[in-house]
């Protein structure tokens, strides 16, 4: 079993997990929501307000692929 940095155990869950670009132009910093990337297993606390993607990401020329970490 996982535990949280609280010592709470942690939950095997899936979320929906919305994406955003930061672009920097003229000194200023503009935020942009692009999408939303959809069933991600994650593990959640189930005391605290703390979650953990269970998945790695890599971002390549054809997309971003999940690999999953294991236990």
């Amino acid at each position: 079993m996982v535990k949280c940095s609280c010592g709470a155990a942690m939950i095997d869950a899936i979320s929906d997990i919305n994406v955003y670009i930061d672009t920097h132009k003229e000194g200023k910093i503009t935020t942009t929501f692009v999408g939303v990337l959809k069933n991600i297993p994650i593990l959640t606390c189930s005391q605290c307000d703390f979650d953990v993607l269970a998945v790695d990401l890599t971002l390549n020329s054809d997309g971003i692929h999940l690999k999953s970490k294991g236990d």
